[in-house]
């Protein structure tokens, strides 16, 4: 009978083990992989990951995937096992699929020309998968000191009543300046009425404002190349990295100065509570945020800098962000600035719902629930005859904790384990047998 029951011990022990297997194998496998064949004209793959502690990569469309020579059509990546959704996009972004889930496990993603796509965890490509690649995955970061840093120069020609113009830019690694206006401009004594200023090369968008920032452009891309801006007497504007002034460009000889902070008395802001937005997004804009504002009272902005801050918690199909109950202009903005709406004015104190009816920002705005899904047309009105307001916070909600990477076990380990537990258990069984019918012999 001691013998039954120390076979019996061995067993239990050997399950165990067995049973802990997958977490030592996982937590020794911190990467995984993304396969995808693309349609044709899908050019230069890209993958954007995303989880519980942050992006995959620093900005979008992400990092570009590598063809697959021994899987001809099939492109791959590798990103952190700990991401919880990805998408693949290609043309510079202008294209790409929908959200889908990752586990920690390899997916094989297959896209048709109409962009309709399947997603499985059964390998569709011949041979070894790819060994991960040693070091961080991603844009590495770059100096601080922007003496040694690449940099462009940024002219403007602007009105005569645009005063002491100013520039603003940012990036996926921040924004360019410290502080609202910008950087000031300089005149170019050898262009009567072109200004310049220097800026780090990574920065991807940019506005030139002037009067203090009461007046400015709208928003338009940077892409590593110096750039001419002209602006005419009703604010309409044209880029161009077509060279407009005459002689050789300005030297960069020093850090970038900042504009100086306006001399403005501090203003005391207001303890009335919170408000809830909760904004309905296309898909294409990731990493959506909000940069909100008071004009009435002069409170001045909610956030630091632009575009704002990222919308951390989502409700349904529904974005949701507190914001204070002062606020009285919103922008809702994604992929780091680069697409947004026009300033919404919105009223204080109230509950709002916003829903992006296309890639363009074209909005519907409500101080009511309603179904975005039903929405045709852009409207800045408020939808009539709809149910009961929802409550205003008085305090805003506290922060839920960020949940743990889930554990996520190997299928091919898995089917392993099982067989050892079973042939351990058949085993035990087995010399049991025998030795009761030697007792009974």
């Amino acid at each position: 009978m001691k013998t039954i029951k120390s076979l019996l011990m061995v067993a239990v022990v050997l399950c165990i083990a067995a049973l802990a297997a997958p977490a030592a194998v996982y937590a020794e496998t911190d990467m995984t992989v993304i396969y995808a064949q693309v349609p044709e004209g899908w050019e230069a793959p890209h993958a954007w990951a995303w989880g519980p502690r942050g992006n995959a990569f620093d900005a979008w469309p992400g990092e570009a995937m590598t063809a697959d020579e021994n899987n001809p059509g099939w492109y791959f990546i590798h990103i952190p096992a700990d991401k919880e959704g990805a998408l693949i996009n290609a043309n510079d972004g202008s294209v790409q699929t929908s959200d889908f889930e990752m586990t920690g496990a390899p997916v094989w993603v297959t896209i048709a020309a109409d962009g309709e796509f399947e997603v499985t965890t059964d390998q569709q490509t011949e041979g070894d998968l790819p060994d991960a690649p040693t070091g961080v995955i991603g844009i590495e970061p770059i100096a601080a000191d922007l003496g040694d840093m690449e940099v462009i120069v940024i002219y403007a020609h602007v009105p005569t009543d645009w005063h002491n113009p100013g520039f603003w830019a940012w990036g996926p690694r921040g924004d360019a300046f410290p502080a609202w206006p910008g950087g000031v401009m300089s005149a170019d004594a050898n262009n009567p009425g072109w200004y310049y200023i220097h800026v780090p090369a990574d920065k991807t968008g940019g506005l030139v404002n002037a009067n203090e920032g009461s007046v400015q452009t709208t928003d338009f891309e940077l892409t590593g190349h110096s750039v001419w801006v002209t602006i005419d007497e009703d604010g309409e504007f044209e880029v161009t990295t077509d060279q407009q002034t005459q002689g050789d460009l300005p030297v960069f000889t020093g850090v970038v100065e900042a504009a100086p902070a306006e001399d403005v008395p501090t203003v005391e802001l207001p303890d009335v509570g919170y408000i809830t937005l909760r904004a309905y997004v296309p898909a294409v804009w990731t990493d959506a945020g909000v940069w909100a504002w008071n004009d009435a009272d002069g409170y001045g902005n909610v956030f630091g800098g632009w575009p704002g801050d990222r919308f951390e918690t989502r409700d349904g199909h529904w974005y949701t962000m507190q914001l204070p109950g002062w606020v009285d202009h919103i922008i809702i903005n994604a992929i780091a600035g680069g697409v947004q709406t026009v300033d919404i004015e919105v009223e204080q104190h109230r509950d709002i719902y916003i829903a992006i009816l296309d890639a363009d920002g074209a909005f519907h705005l409500s101080y009511y629930y309603f179904d975005p899904h039903e929405i045709d047309a852009p409207s800045e009105a408020p939808l009539p005859d709809l149910p009961t307001p929802v409550t205003i916070a008085a305090d805003p909600p506290a922060q839920a904790a960020t949940p743990p990477a889930p554990v996520v076990e190997d299928s091919g380990v898995n089917v392993v384990l099982i067989v050892v537990i079973v042939v351990v258990v058949v085993v035990v069984v087995a010399a049991a047998a025998v030795i009761i019918l030697k007792k009974k012999k």
